[in-house]
């Protein structure tokens, strides 16, 4: 097989060329989230690289294909097509633009991923225009590929581009992500009706939407960071082991088709022949046929991450398709044990979904509550007392609830920490004055200076810095831990005793050091 083939899709201006520049720029500064080492001959990625950093991007004019490969133990190579921003528009324009023959249909519609890129940072009217015209785009491209009978479930990436013009003046980096996937929320919701009136089979679309910019922004409590991409890394990471994965399915059934049609042209001969006794005798045969549908969506295993792992979306279609079973007419055919086994999987799967949505109410990351200690005192008891079934804890809701029970628990322990760290500066403070005791009566500079050295490296303000990310907690700085009862009780101790006794001792003996 050929290399994958990912297309940029997009008007002018949106930022396809630029985020090519990124993947190269990200590659050198973020090489772990590439799972690889970035490979690419002809050194033209590099060049866009300086372009776009140099902001002296030159537009497209026509289709620019660049072979890399990642090196590595999660090796992966492609193709990725850059599409010109000229021709994208007249195709996003069209009402249907796939009647007429146009030089951007063929690679389209021979991509293995296709990359939709929206500048999320033009003015509203703008990108609302443009989110009805790729409405209109994705609902044609299913159409025609449905008649093409291609294979299903292609990825599409809704990829929003220069998203660090989002960020406000006061934003911290945790209310700026915060912003960035509100706005993701909001937009799968707005294209949810294009891919629900698709349903599953050929020509169907995988829409998944994705957050970028080339530069991380200036934010209230980080420093901007022009050379740094944001979301690229990750974004072609998935993107081309997604496109991978879909070549491999279009060959498969490429092969299984040329297979079938040899196997057909062979049978036709023995169907003719036997189709005489076919007539005469014609047992029914609807309760085995439906068995063996039922045994096809049935667990292959007893492990609950088999049963009722992966995708929201995949579990619906066996709910669905289990649903369908005990509809049939042959139902009551279908053996016992067959009939046992659709109905316990069928009520596990519901039971499933009724804890997914029970879920989505109570448990959330700590970064959901930070307004004060009682919301995240309140957040935390439920997320605590949340309840999986004995054998779920593997599955992806399971996971999940952990991970999020986890980062309570991490937060907890930096609170204590924190008290304990207030606690131990106050007794080395108490020592440390016990030791100055003396030397307000003896007038001895060496012995003040070396006090007063000790003074200035105990007198820290903070362990950590308020502005640094606590590890293992998503979105969640020190700053949280100011507003907990324990750590305000053991700073206000802490400050009192700095205030009244341990800083007016160091104004004492600092006045017995000689000016210089």
């Amino acid at each position: 097989m050929s290399q994958p083939r990912l297309i940029l899709f997009g008007p002018a201006g949106a930022g396809k060329s630029a985020l090519l520049g990124a993947l190269a720029q990200a590659a050198s500064s973020a090489p772990p989230a590439l799972k690889g080492t970035l490979v690419e001959k002809s050194g033209q990625l590099e060049q866009l690289q300086r372009s776009t950093y140099q902001g002296k991007l030159p537009s497209t004019s026509e289709l620019e294909a660049y072979d890399i490969r990642l090196d590595g133990d999660s090796a992966a190579a492609a193709t990725l097509l850059d599409c010109s921003g000229t021709q994208a528009g007249e195709l996003l324009k069209a009402e249907q633009p796939f009647a007429e023959p146009h030089p951007m249909q063929r690679p389209i519609l021979d991509a293995d991923a296709v990359l939709l890129i929206v500048n999320a940072a033009q003015p509203s009217k703008q990108l609302n225009e443009q989110f009805q015209q790729f409405g209109n785009w994705l609902n044609q491209f299913h159409e025609t590929r449905g008649r093409r009978v291609d294979v299903g479930t292609l990825p599409v990436y809704l990829v929003l581009t220069h998203c660090d013009q989002l960020a406000k003046a006061d934003d911290t980096f945790t209310m700026w992500m915060q912003r960035i996937e509100e706005g993701k929320r909001k937009i799968h919701e707005r294209f949810r009706k294009y891919i629900k009136d698709q349903g599953t089979g050929f020509g169907s679309l995988d829409l998944r939407i994705w957050a970028t910019s080339i530069k991380r922004p200036q934010l209230s409590d980080r420093p901007a960071k022009s050379a740094e991409p944001y979301g690229v890394a990750e974004l072609f990471r998935e993107s081309l082991d997604a496109a991978a994965d879909f070549q491999h399915r279009r060959y498969t059934s490429a092969r299984r088709l040329q297979n079938i049609t040899v196997g057909l042209t062979g049978a036709l001969t023995m169907l003719l022949l036997t189709v005489t006794f076919l007539l005469a005798y014609q047992p029914d045969k609807s309760g085995a046929i439906l068995d063996d549908k039922a045994q096809r969506v049935l667990p292959k295993s007893d492990k609950p991450a088999v049963r009722i792992g992966g995708s929201m979306k995949k579990l619906d279609e066996k709910r669905k398709a289990l649903a369908d079973i005990r509809k049939d007419p042959a139902w009551s055919r279908l053996p016992k044990q067959s009939q046992e086994a659709v109905m316990k999987y069928g009520q596990e799967i519901e039971d499933y979904f009724q804890l997914k949505e029970d879920s989505e109410a109570v448990v959330k990351l700590p970064m959901h509550a930070l307004k004060s200690e009682k919301d995240f005192e309140d957040q935390e008891k439920l997320v605590t007392a949340f309840k999986l079934k004995e054998d779920w804890d593997q599955t992806p809701l399971g996971k999940y609830v952990r991970e999020c029970q986890k980062q309570y628990d991490l937060v907890r322990k930096e609170e204590k920490k924190e008290v304990d760290w207030l606690t131990a500066q106050k007794k080395l403070a108490e020592g440390l004055s016990d030791e100055g005791i003396p030397l307000l009566k003896v007038a001895d500079a060496k012995q003040a200076e070396a006090w007063y050295k000790k003074y200035l490296e105990l007198r820290v303000v903070r362990r950590q810095s308020s502005t640094e990310m606590i590890p293992g907690v998503t979105g969640v700085t020190y700053e949280l831990l100011g507003r907990f009862k324990k750590v305000q009780d053991a700073r206000k101790t802490w400050d009192s005793y700095c205030i009244e006794t341990f800083d007016n001792m160091a104004k004492l003996i600092r006045a017995k050091i000689p000016a210089d």
